[in-house]
């Protein structure tokens, strides 16, 4: 895997504001040809930087989501095979997470539920 440079990091920018950028445009965002462009994303993509899937935003007032619940678990045990284990507890379970961080500090996880 290749360390990303400045210009792969402006290039990742720019699709994280709008995936939908043609090659083309964000070569002249960047004030250069459409190759070098092209091949940043390539290597971007084939380095796992970019996954290649698609994935909607949702607008939350317009499907009425009211409340946010942003939940810290803390952990009994720290091991990869328990942390494996509550992964797929808390993931098999769509009326709690939307998503699960791992943090430090007092609290170990960060579970966030959105619900209208």
């Amino acid at each position: 895997m290749n360390p990303l440079d400045a210009l792969d990091r402006h290039i990742l920018q720019l699709l994280q504001e709008d995936v939908h950028l043609a090659h083309k445009e964000i070569a002249a965002r960047l004030h250069l040809s459409i190759t070098p462009v092209y091949e940043h994303i390539r290597h971007l993509e084939a380095d796992g930087y970019i996954q290649q899937r698609y994935v909607a935003l949702l607008d939350r007032k317009k499907l009425e989501f009211k409340l946010t619940a942003w939940c810290n678990v803390q952990l009994k045990e720290h091991t990869k095979p328990f942390l494996k284990a509550f992964e797929t507890r808390i993931g098999a379970l769509p009326e709690v997470v939307v998503e699960c961080c791992h943090i430090a500090g007092m609290y170990d996880v960060l579970a966030v539920r959105i619900s209208a």
